[in-house]
């Protein structure tokens, strides 16, 4: 038995340690053959827990970078970090978690600002030369934009200076590379959008595997994980593997069935469903949604395949980090876009993850 005193530090830590032994002794009873089928009950008084899981420094990195100000920024906080925690919830990894809640949030902004259509394309053009130039002077009669582009900029040269410790290596450019990548397929998205072009769903999810955000959230955090990441290891499940574009897939295509009706009646009609109708022209809606439901049944099941394969080059927590996006993805997006409108029912998922006593 464990009892954690005064430190909310030791009883955060003494809750993670006694619930992993508890799914231990569940499993030594079971192979005894002493089956409990009940829950186990895990008694604590959680306040002090409960404020490190408010996370102060997130909330004052909100008020930091002045994104109240941005007209158009959806505030996602509590949706972000709840994305990430389940599936990276150990003590140690608290670095990763707040990077990754931190890039939820900024690609959610980015994704309103190319969403909305009072920014002419000619603006959308200049934010992304601003990313591919990785210079803010050119967005400077573009406030909103220009105090975005800075915050992503300042965040991650912090993230990057930790990581390097880490890593013994520069990961800044990468970083800047996967936000460039990131821009440029919103950049595309928009331009789809205003011209009202739907492409084949092949060169869709060139672009949409991208866009997702799954690949620069994870990887602009996943240096933090404490593990030094080696050429091998960065194969298997790096930004550029197959691993990572299949949880990219299972995330896009997701999200594309549970927004359809929303994003079509927003006048976009470049979507997974949309993109897979125009290459069937006989295809009905209907059909569409099975389709692309099996596409992600099968992304899936190939997922199952390459999470076996880096098991023999990386640690399990580092593939439970990347793998972690397509998990939330089909909790987010099981009936409803959950990140864009929380219902009674994900908010009533997150009061029990974060409030209610540990079963």
């Amino acid at each position: 038995m464990k009892f954690a005193h005064s430190n909310a530090k030791t009883e955060y830590r003494a809750l993670a340690d006694t619930g992993g032994e508890l799914i231990w002794l569940q499993w030594l009873l079971t192979d005894m053959g002493l089956v409990h089928d009940g829950p186990t009950i895990l008694h604590c008084d959680k306040h002090s827990a409960i404020e490190i899981a408010h996370n102060d420094v997130y909330y004052k990195w909100w008020q930091c970078c002045e994104f109240d100000e941005v007209k158009c920024a959806r505030k996602r906080l509590v949706q972000a970090y709840f994305i990430v925690a389940p599936t990276i919830y150990e003590p140690q990894f608290s670095s990763f978690r707040l990077a990754y809640a931190k890039g939820v949030v900024f690609t959610t902004i980015l994704d309103d600002f190319f969403d909305d259509k009072s920014c002419d394309l000619q603006e959308l053009q200049r934010f992304y030369e601003a990313f591919r130039r990785w210079d803010s002077s050119i967005l400077d009669d573009l406030p909103h934009q220009k105090l975005l582009f800075k915050s992503i900029d300042d965040t991650y040269l912090q993230i990057a200076a930790e990581a390097n410790k880490v890593q013994g290596r520069n990961v800044l450019p990468l970083f800047k590379h996967l936000w460039l990548e990131f821009a440029a397929s919103f950049l595309k998205e928009a331009e789809w959008m205003r011209s009202e072009h739907v492409p084949t769903y092949e060169e869709y999810m060139q672009f949409a595997t991208i866009s997702v955000a799954a690949k620069v959230i994870t990887w602009t955090g996943a240096f933090l994980l404490g593990e030094k990441m080696t050429d091998e290891m960065l194969g298997h499940i790096g930004p550029d593997s197959r691993f990572m574009y299949l949880v990219c897939v299972v995330g896009r295509l997701s999200n594309d069935v549970a927004s359809f009706s929303r994003e079509l009646k927003e006048g976009k009609l470049a979507t997974g469903i949309g993109c897979y109708m125009r290459d069937h022209p006989d295809c009905t809606q209907e059909e569409a949604f099975v389709a692309v439901a099996n596409l992600i049944e099968l992304a899936c099941q190939e997922l199952e395949w390459e999470l076996y394969r880096s098991r023999a080059v990386a640690p399990e927590f580092c593939s439970r980090a990347v793998l972690g996006n397509a998990r939330s993805a089909r909790l987010l997006y099981k009936r409803m876009d959950g990140l864009t409108n929380s219902d009674e029912e994900f908010m009533k998922l997150f009061q029990d993850f974060m409030f209610d006593p540990l079963e």
